[in-house]
């Protein structure tokens, strides 16, 4: 039998039914899904592979400059400045309105963007956690702040309460041990959220699938794929909410069934932590704890696993998790990994991460579900640091000017912002296409460019290296990759297979993104001489209200439709031409 092909529905890989099957696709933000076949085949075929760890373009709304907060944050006892400290700016509800890592001066800027009361916290591991008082912001004048920071020498309750205790049958002197050791975690996975959220660092991602078998021994096969651009959010997963009314694994056997891994803001929150006991266990190595936890309850599947911490310099080292048993599915090694990393800036960022999914098959006589093996989706992340600064003054620099071509559209980009990365410089795309950059740098400088047709279909930021010469001018053409590249990342590996790409983008008429809402597209069956019903294929919008088609057919009519509130309201028609990635967004009125 054909052996389906993959593609990235709203940034999570799918391998392709059948022509006749028509799957839905999930709510939310999906991490890996398998598909069942019906009863009586032989092999369970994975239907469809979610990763929401994808390049995402991030609109904040603008807001009302308020005043900015500007500090620097010393050793108490030395007065020696510390980088890499998580600042934030809280509000009276303690939610986040800004935050930043202090530099190598110890330095940091704040902005929340609005006037309000606010407090300071800063955090950093193995330092006492510091929260200043409340202080408003009325003016645009900035406020200077001197923070100072005492080595750890009382611990902060949090995760363990007197409920708590008595809920998970914990002595007093473990659950103290218990929340010495989830201060630290609980920072590196402050950090690392924040670094993702507020976009501190860049990446370059690589993904791949491993296959296994059954016992894990062998590796049957693996593909390994870059993705095109940079991400500031490689590895994100579905929100805390969700994963507690559904669990970690989702969907029925026969059907569809979702794999989910939780990130650093589900492991932080307190739906996760209120239903989850924890513990301190040990590891061969002594330099390593871990902190395990395990759930409070068994009414929806869940997970269980450890976080392993170094115990010289307690940073965070990795997550291993194991998925709980399900009635319908045999025992199995399914779970997942996750690999922290602290860098030299003081961002801790997922340098690795893999989901492992059961691969499994109904025996055609007995009907009863084996396990024939494991399929690994992972990927991972490459911070890229920004050596470049604007040129000093007096300091040797050169030109660079280029063109920006789509190879999709076979046509030069007008309106493409063109960037030195990790620098202020950046010019932008005329008529033509084309730019200058009359003054950047000498030496070996990275090129970026985005343009909202990329940006739309998904792509990051492409990255080229240019040598600039002093006193010359260099040329440099940046393009946007061929459609089967393109297809390549957005279809995650169903791009060979893939005649075009559809994007659609679902949106309030007030401009808000409409997550989970089900469409509906159907296109003529068969070819010209040989008549077909109507093929139809469902799906829903995913994280930022979008959905992605990649087995939509070529140079035929296809209709795409919502439903609303259980009504089917006509959406839009296309015809795709060959090989082309085509972006519609539809507006919805905002109801009562």
């Amino acid at each position: 039998m054909k052996e389906p092909a993959h593609r990235l529905e709203e940034g999570r890989a799918v391998r392709e039914l059948p022509p006749t099957s028509a799957v839905a696709r999930p709510a939310g933000a999906r991490l890996a899904r398998l598909v069942r076949v019906a009863r009586g085949a032989s092999v369970v075929r994975f239907a469809r592979v979610l990763f929401v760890a994808w390049l995402v373009a991030c609109l904040v709304p603008g807001a009302a400059r308020a005043q900015t907060v500007t500090g620097i944050v010393l050793d108490a006892r030395t007065e020696s400045p510390l980088s890499g400290v998580l600042v934030s700016l809280l509000d009276p509800d303690d939610r986040r309105a800004a935050a930043t890592l202090t530099d190598e001066t110890g330095s940091f800027s704040l902005e929340p963007g609005r006037f309000g009361r606010f407090r300071i916290r800063a955090e950093r591991i193995g330092l006492q956690t510091l929260t200043s008082g409340a202080f408003e912001l009325f003016t645009t004048v900035p406020r200077e702040e001197r923070i100072l920071m005492a080595d750890r020498a009382i611990e902060i309750a949090g995760l363990v309460v007197d409920s708590r205790i008595e809920q998970c049958r914990l002595d007093p002197g473990n659950a103290m041990r218990i929340q010495r050791w989830w201060q630290e975690v609980r920072t590196a996975l402050d950090v690392s959220s924040v670094v993702q959220s507020e976009g501190l660092a860049h990446f370059q991602v690589e993904r791949y699938e491993r296959e296994w078998d059954e016992d894990l021994d062998r590796v049957l096969s693996q593909v390994r794929h870059a993705e095109v651009g940079l991400s500031s959010r490689p590895f994100v997963s579905a929100e805390a909410a969700f994963l507690a009314e559904g669990g970690f694994i989702q969907g029925s056997l026969e059907g569809e069934r979702e794999y989910y891994a939780p990130d650093a803001d589900v492991l932080l929150s307190d739906i996760f932590l209120s239903r989850h006991c924890f513990s301190v266990t040990s590891h061969d190595d002594d330099d390593l704890l871990g902190l395990s936890f395990e759930p409070t309850r068994d009414d929806v599947p869940d997970i269980h696993g450890t976080l392993w911490v170094d115990t010289t310099t307690a940073e965070l080292q990795s997550l291993d998790f194991r998925y709980s048993e399900t009635d319908d599915e045999p025992d199995s090694e399914s779970g997942g990994f996750v690999a922290f990393e602290y860098l030299s800036s003081g961002a801790w960022i997922v340098r690795e991460w893999y989901i492992r999914m059961p691969r499994l098959a109904r025996d055609a006589w007995s009907s009863r579900i084996e396990l024939v093996g494991y399929v690994d989706v992972g990927g991972t992340a490459s911070p890229l640091e920004a050596t470049t600064r604007a040129p000093a003054e007096g300091g040797a620099v050169g030109a660079v000017r280029g063109v920006v071509y789509d190879s999709v559209g076979d046509r030069r980009l007008q309106g493409a912002t063109v960037s030195v990365f990790g620098t202020a410089l950046s010019a932008i795309t005329d008529a033509r296409g084309e730019f200058v950059l009359p003054v950047v740098p000498a030496g070996e400088q990275r090129l970026t460019f985005s343009h909202p047709d990329p940006r739309a279909w998904g792509l990051g930021a492409p990255l080229v290296s240019v040598d600039v010469k002093p006193r010359l001018t260099s040329d440099v053409t940046l393009a946007v990759p061929g459609f089967r590249r393109v297809a390549g990342v957005v279809c995650q590996g169903g791009g060979l297979r893939a005649e075009a790409v559809l994007v659609v983008e679902i949106q309030s008429s007030d401009g808000v993104a409409m997550e989970d809402v089900p469409l509906v597209l159907s296109w003529p069956g068969g070819g010209s001489d040989e008549p077909a019903p109507p093929v139809r294929r469902e799906g829903r919008t995913g994280p930022g209200g979008r959905f992605v088609s990649c087995t939509i057919p070529s140079e035929k009519p296809v209709s795409v439709d919502l439903r609303i509130e259980g009504r089917l309201i006509r959406g839009f028609d296309v015809t795709m031409p060959f090989e082309a990635v085509v972006y519609r967004r539809v507006q919805v009125p905002v109801t009562g």
